[in-house]
């Protein structure tokens, strides 16, 4: 990937094929992503949970989350693992989520022994799954734990500690960094000693084990990737959750069956799309709820036409009625037999925060060249399912905007992949996050404005750009953020009861 790579996630160059659109070439004209030089001077950190440094997570501080880690990115740790990055920093800048997290990191150091059992308990069976019993992880047709590299771990204590070290211990980094410089009589730049470099070591490997065919050293998509991350995060909470309160351990499998109990992963994250069919010779109606972390969503005429396409729009060709008749027939239980029917789909719970994924590959794993035209805000409710005034909500908060409805969604991350198909490219990510002044390159507005930064892991720091230049990139995921949900409380997970 080297520093064409690099050149390549600052500036959309898109090379139409016949019958795909070539015009992203005509969006607003690249320009750079700040007007100053990066910063160069950056420290590293590695996070290994089987190290003495990463035995525990930083003791919660309050103030970890008055500061935002603008200047943390996240580097490869094996070949072709940019997914990685873009998966952390697209989650773990989630507040309500980091804020659980980080004030529940003492009680799961408590926990820690039933959370590392339960998981080592789930990871070879989802081993099995892999194409011809192999495993997801093997070569040569051996079964191996991520090429014997992931510790006897937990997805969850992982990512507890890779959030402790983006919130925490960047700060005593800095720290470190300054009164070092100080004794030595050197001026650093407030930024230089902010910048810092994470390797999530045994995560990635401890994440490669909960994802079915995914291969180390393999080029992964991001959006199936993080799929996994969240079910596998909501599930280990949940188990913990309900094995306090009741007699017997629950196992992931149970917790992954259980679709009612929410955990703050899928008070956030997890959204149900309900689809309605009703046929048109009995009248009969079938209604069936699908939960998902992630909404894939189609670029209208799978992208064979010259237009572009907004997210409006393939929100829209998501969401439209269909007719199933011909070939594509009903199969009603009621006439016992085919027969011609509607089909509507709609959202019975919208996510605080979906991630929507659009829908870029084929078959044959090319890719469809389509520009698609974000915006920063979109109405996420008008797809609901109508029952009753209100549309549903994941979260039983029910953030409102002041005036009794609850917020739009806003444009948070977008993640962008280039390259020509889904087996090889780069990852990268532009997460909005808030400038806290520390450098030269001061929003017009001030310092307190949130701004767009891209984090790549093939660029030593996190650089700045602006809206315009974001929207013109080719979008692969977005995140939209309810409006008021960085303001959520989530209650952090109680001690374990004495005995």
């Amino acid at each position: 990937r080297g520093g064409e790579a690099a050149r390549a996630a600052a500036r959309p160059t898109m090379s139409g094929r016949k019958g795909r659109s070539s015009s992203a070439a005509q969006s607003p004209p690249p320009r750079p992503a700040s007007r100053t030089a990066p910063k160069r001077r950056v420290s590293t950190l590695t996070v290994a949970s089987d190290s003495a440094e990463f035995a525990s997570p930083t003791p919660y501080d309050e103030k970890s989350l008055q500061r935002s880690p603008r200047h943390v990115v996240f580097s490869n740790v094996e070949r072709n693992s940019c997914f990685l990055s873009v998966l952390l920093q697209g989650v773990l800048r989630v507040r309500p989520l980091v804020g659980f997290l980080l004030t529940s990191g003492a009680s799961y150091s408590l926990r820690k022994q039933s959370l590392v059992r339960r998981f080592e308990a789930f990871a070879p069976k989802l081993s099995a799954k892999g194409p011809d019993g192999l495993g997801r992880l093997g070569r040569g047709g051996r079964t191996t734990r991520a090429d014997q590299k992931a510790p006897r771990s937990s997805l969850l204590w992982e990512t507890v500690l890779v959030t402790s070290a983006m919130w925490s211990v960047g700060d005593k980094e800095r720290a470190s960094k300054e009164r070092a410089a100080e004794r030595n009589g050197v001026l650093l730049d407030k930024a230089d000693c902010q910048n810092l470099k994470i390797t999530p070591s045994t995560f990635f490997y401890t994440l490669m084990r909960t994802c079915p065919n995914f291969g180390v050293g393999k080029q992964e998509d991001v959006a199936e990737a993080t799929t996994f991350f969240l079910d596998t995060l909501h599930r280990e909470i949940l188990a913990d959750m309900l094995s306090d309160s009741g007699a017997t351990d629950i196992t992931l499998e149970q917790a992954g069956a259980d679709h009612t109990t929410e955990t703050p992963v899928s008070k956030l994250f997890r959204g149900v799309q309900r689809t309605v069919v009703t046929c048109k010779c009995c009248g009969k109606v079938s209604t069936r709820d699908e939960p998902h972390w992630i909404m894939s969503i189609p670029i209208p005429g799978n992208g064979m036409t010259d237009e572009s396409a907004s997210v409006d729009e393939c929100m829209r060709s998501h969401f439209a009625q269909e007719s199933l008749q011909g070939d594509n027939q009903y199969q009603c239980e009621a006439c016992g037999r085919k027969r011609d029917a509607s089909k509507a789909t709609s959202m019975s719970v919208v996510p605080e925060v979906a991630i929507l994924q659009v829908k870029r590959f084929l078959d044959n794993n090319d890719k469809v060249q389509t520009h698609v035209e974000l915006s920063l805000e979109l109405d996420l409710d008008a797809y609901a399912a109508k029952s009753g005034s209100a549309a549903a909500s994941s979260s039983d908060m029910h953030i409102d905007a002041g005036d009794g409805k609850r917020g739009a969604h806003k444009l948070t991350a977008v993640v962008v992949h280039k390259g020509s198909s889904a087996v090889q490219g780069h990852y990268a990510v532009y997460s909005l996050v808030q400038d806290d002044g520390d450098s030269k390159e001061k929003a017009p507005t001030g310092p307190c404005r949130p701004r767009w930064c891209l984090y790549d892991d093939s660029r030593p720091v996190a650089e700045f750009t602006d809206d315009d230049f974001v929207l013109s990139q080719q979008a692969y995921m977005a995140y939209y953020s309810r409006d008021g949900v960085p303001s959520m409380v989530l209650p952090p997970r109680p001690p374990p009861p004495p005995g």
